[in-house]
């Protein structure tokens, strides 16, 4: 490269002194010029490390985008540390510590691992070493054994909750979590049974196979019938159809798909569900025998039996509740928590107690109150579940509900508590992880397992070390299974359902649609005061209305129908905002170079004969329409007595055209040089190289130089300027004179110190963003 002088220039190793020397050109504006090919007037060397090699000279400049695998911005990897990571690819033993975490955290028990940091002293001599093995391991026993006696009350009201004899929400609270703990990568996260996906194992279940009641709800003094059994088979086949679901999406890392279910919608189905699980459990609450069906239809029923309530059902249910909310609080109280070595098992406490009362009062006879009954003792042998091809087609449906709902519910849950402990999750892993625990919990006669709330937040509470606190829950249920299944013959589902109640409480999220939210009293613990806070409507309407409508569809339609209409109304916002992006016409600010929205900006004056539109977004096929409205729309408006001779699109958000967009754009610029405005010019401005290669190709493809010829320009000024000047040049041609524009246009962009391009600050706050 050379000056006017045959001089060459030479490269500036600063970007501030090579931008300076790309603004300050004797014309006044940028160019930049796409040039796929390479240039031969370019040095080769440069082009290599170059991510935007710049061509400049003293009459004008060019900026041309080449594509380099080693941009400027990106350090080169050393050739002996890239053969190491090369290495490392394809190094067994790291990719067996990727698939099963516990190769790692095992071998640094008690240290940091790769998903969280070990604990360490916080005063004393020792600050700052680790606290040591023996009581990382003491806290994560206390957690086991805590987390395992709550599970046996849980398991067995989930388990009825799904349909299935008790003592399978059992078998759901054992290997499962061993998978987990193999396989999983948060510590906190307690998996096994889940209320949700309980009732929609349930739902999904009975919807296939037809039937109107699940084993669950079968009395304790009624053997086992054939719809039982296929029902149980059917849920078995569920779970390990789940697992394979799983490993499909974990294959592809399709880990993306929580983001169908927004926080808003996830909250709407949540709160559903718990309205579902409520009513499902009120005839067990009631003493009522009633059969299972929607939210309405049991409500119906409950109102219709109302003369057939047990008493000492609903007496010994109310107990169990207030005991349960009472023991809550009394671990939370400032006087007794301190002196606790462990919280006080609330539900065992009133599983207990139940038990005894009812056994030795015979309340089962008496008064006819309903039991869980006879529980096999022992562990079933592993074993497949009965699989058939006309089965698996039946359930193949429920099996994608299922699994993306137990994804989404439990990475969340992750996701949350790995917030707020400062810890790793991976996501795709934890759907490897997933798909171990629904493939073990097939053939082990599991439930679907998921992971839970209540539990997630008590193993946080008792801060266990690791996940090796789901080895002693898993014992402590097995030694229930193996030796007291026969003590639980008088467990009341009253208690159950009581157990359920309560458990949902953390669940009910009515905060984004009603605006209320109940907070401790900051001067008593114990005690809760409603706190107004601001609603989703008064924050954004549209997951205003996707929590009401997850809410409302789940609540009436079933969870299945939840489902899909809280991802089915996510879909149609995504498309509605890529669809309907951002649009506004730029003015400019008097005295500057900035170009920003008239609608929110009343200082800033459109540049006669120049229209200026913003497009914030692609475009795509999904909003070409809309391009086109908005920019005609734009003309159509103009009530100026000047001619508009120039269109200046900021293309500095559009990261794509398609070849229906790239259509578009030329049949309105056609319809506008045939209507309103004619030998309408068209530029980009704010062209920062951010179209990716597709739009690229899409725009060679298409011939769209023709309507919009190159070069682009960096900046809305340089464009402007540069039509102008394309404009009277045109006009001094055509009338054969030379004359003065009125436009007063500054220089070239200032590039402060970092490479930015510099404006004089205007006194003006900016509002929201808005449309035309």
């Amino acid at each position: 490269m050379a000056d006017e002088e045959g001089t060459p220039m030479k490269k500036s190793t600063s970007n501030n002194s090579l931008l300076q020397s790309m603004m300050g050109n004797g014309n006044g504006y940028s160019e930049v010029t796409i040039n796929r090919a390479g240039s031969g007037s370019l040095d080769p060397d440069y082009l290599e490390s170059a991510h935007k090699t710049m061509l400049y000279t003293t009459d004008e400049m060019e900026v041309r985008f080449e594509k380099s695998s080693s941009p400027k911005h990106r350090a080169k990897i050393p050739v002996d540390q890239r053969k190491q990571e090369e290495q490392d690819a394809v190094n067994w033993k790291l990719q067996m510590k990727n698939l099963l975490p516990i190769l790692d955290w095992a071998s640094n028990y008690g240290k940091d691992t790769k998903y969280y940091k070990g604990t360490r002293h916080t005063d004393g001599d020792q600050k700052g070493e680790y606290v040591g093995w023996k009581d990382c391991l003491r806290r994560d026993v206390l957690a086991g054994i805590v987390i395992g006696i709550m599970l046996v009350p849980q398991g067995m009201a989930y388990g009825m909750l799904a349909g299935l004899p008790p003592v399978y929400g059992l078998y759901t609270s054992m290997w499962t979590l061993v998978a987990y703990m193999v396989t999983g990568t948060c510590r906190f996260l307690g998996p096994g049974v889940n209320a949700p996906i309980s009732l929609l194992v349930a739902d999904a279940v009975q919807g296939a196979l037809g039937l109107t009641t699940g084993c669950g709800d079968i009395p304790a003094d009624v053997t086992m019938t054939d719809d039982c059994q296929d029902f149980i088979d059917a849920s078995l086949l569920l779970c390990l159809m789940v697992g394979v679901m799983y490993i499909i999406l974990a294959v592809f890392r399709l880990g993306i798909v929580t983001a169908l279910m927004p926080k808003p919608a996830l909250s709407g189905f949540t709160t559903g569900a718990s309205m579902i699980i409520i009513s499902s459990n009120m005839k067990f609450f009631l003493g009522l025998d009633i059969p299972r069906g929607s939210f309405v239809e049991t409500w119906i029923s409950i109102f219709w039996n109302i003369g057939e309530i047990r008493g000492a059902t609903v007496m010994i249910g109310i107990i169990s509740l207030c005991m349960l909310r009472g023991i809550q609080i009394l671990n939370r109280h400032p006087k007794v928590k301190p002196h606790l070595f462990i919280p006080i098992p609330e539900q065992l406490v009133v599983l207990l107690l139940s038990i005894i009362i009812v056994g030795f009062a015979r309340m089962d006879k008496h008064f006819f109150v309903d039991v869980v009954g006879e529980i096999p003792s022992g562990l079933k042998a592993p074993e497949l579940p009965p699989i058939s091809m006309e089965r698996i087609s039946v359930l193949m449906s429920p099996a994608i509900t299922v699994a993306l709902v137990t994804y989404i519910l439990t990475i969340n849950v992750a996701k949350a508590v790995a917030a707020k402990a400062n810890l790793n999750v991976d996501a795709n892993q934890e759907l490897v992880s997933l798909a171990a625990q629904s493939l073990v919990g097939a053939v082990t006669h599991s439930c679907v397992p998921s992971g839970s709330f209540s539990r997630t937040a008590l193993i946080q509470l008792m801060d266990a070390e690791s996940l090796l606190h789901n080895m002693f829950s898993c014992i402590v249920v097995g030694f229930v299974c193996l030796v007291l299944t026969e003590q639980l013959y008088y467990l009341p589902k009253s208690v159950l359902a009581a157990i359920i109640f309560l458990a949902l409480r953390n669940m009910i999220d009515t905060v984004p649609c009603f605006g209320v939210k109940g907070v401790k009293d900051p001067e008593d613990d114990t005690k809760w005061k409603v706190k107004p806070v601001p609603s989703l409507w008064k924050v954004s309407k549209s997951e205003w209305f996707q929590w009401v409508v997850a809410f409302l569809f789940t609540t009436f339609m079933g969870v299945t129908g939840g489902i899909f209409a809280s991802i089915g109304l996510s879909l149609a916002l995504l498309l509605k905002t890529a669809s309907h992006p951002n649009t506004a016409v730029l003015g400019q600010l008097e005295g500057t170079q900035t170009f920003v929205p008239m609608k929110l900006y009343g200082q800033a004056k459109e540049i006669p004969g120049v229209k200026v539109f913003r497009y914030d977004g692609p475009i795509t096929f999904a909003s070409k329409d809309w391009f086109e409205t908005k920019v005609i729309k734009m003309f159509m408006q103009d009530i100026s007595d000047t001619k508009v001779h120039s269109l200046v699109l900021d293309v500095g958000s559009v990261g794509s055209i398609d070849t229906s967009a790239a259509t578009a754009i030329k049949l309105v610029v056609e319809e506008l040089r045939r209507s309103v405005a004619p030998g309408l010019k068209v530029y980009f401005g704010n062209w920062r190289g951010n179209m990716d290669d597709v739009g690229i190709s899409v725009m060679e493809f298409s011939k769209l130089e023709q309507i919009v010829p190159q070069p682009y320009y960096l900046t809305i000024h340089a464009a402007v300027e540069h039509a102008i000047a394309n404009f009277e040049e045109a006009e001094a041609t055509k009338d054969g004179g030379d004359e003065e524009s009125g436009l007063e246009v500054g220089g070239a962009p200032s590039i402060d110190q970092d490479g930015v391009e510099g404006t004089e600050m205007v006194p003006v706050a900016p509002p929201a963003p808005a449309d035309l």
